[in-house]
């Protein structure tokens, strides 16, 4: 076991380039070594991302290997049965079939923890449950708080793979993790969507209003990812 360790530290060190600019740090992804290293430690992928999902964030995960728990678990994933049980979720929170969606969200959650917008709608049921003063709610606050406090985990990992900008975009696994990173975790509201043919995909957004924490005029997404996913 320590062998595997040591051999999956090894590779996490080649694996994340270290950059620096403006005084924060962040890992730029390397989609294919992410491939193999994740096909080499399935098993150690699979340890962090229990460990990610301790109540408790546990302080000793490095940012790599948070990196590598939230992008490489979607190479052990069903991803499209995923997006397809949360399509089929929110389908039904707009009918109000809470009990459907919240079933449904499990089951996505069951498949990939750390889906961005799988913990975000599991926080939102929760909400409501806990607001309708006519059913006796299952959940409790510390409920809610847990699925946010995953939310803010994977969008903090987010940030850790780059700017925002057209040489450093921040990488993402599904169209809607950028929604969920743009309005929550940067506070910013964007316009039109690109799609760039670089060597990478690539989104860009127009930003309509900046905030404290985003203040240029576009905003870069790699989806390489994304597109790897629609391809399974």
């Amino acid at each position: 076991m320590k062998r595997v360790l040591f051999s999956l530290s090894l590779l996490l060190c080649t694996l994340f380039a270290f950059a620096q600019e403006e005084e924060r740090a962040f890992y730029p992804i390397d989609w294919k070594q992410m491939d193999e290293v994740v096909k080499s430690n399935p098993d150690s992928v699979r340890t962090i991302v229990k460990r990610w999902g301790n109540v408790t964030l546990d302080k000793t995960l490095t940012y790599p290997e948070r990196q590598l728990a939230f992008y490489g678990i979607t190479y052990l994933s069903n991803n499209n049965k995923v997006q397809l049980l949360l399509m089929k979720a929110h389908e039904s929170l707009k009918t109000k079939d809470y009990d459907h969606a919240l079933n449904l969200t499990k089951e996505a959650l069951e498949e990939n923890p750390l889906s961005l917008e799988g913990n975000k709608m599991m926080a939102d049921i929760i909400r409501i449950a806990l607001k309708d003063s006519t059913k006796i709610s299952p959940f409790t606050p510390e409920d809610c708080e847990y699925y946010g406090n995953m939310m803010f985990r994977i969008m903090n990992t987010i940030a850790t793979t780059g700017y925002g900008s057209e040489e450093y975009p921040f990488a993402v696994t599904m169209v809607s993790d950028e929604y969920i990173f743009n309005g929550i975790y940067l506070e910013i509201e964007t316009g039109s969507q690109y799609l760039l043919g670089k060597s990478y995909p690539c989104d860009k957004f127009d930003v309509k209003e900046k905030s404290n924490y985003f203040s240029a005029d576009e905003i870069y997404f790699d989806i390489t990812r994304v597109f790897e996913i629609r391809r399974q």
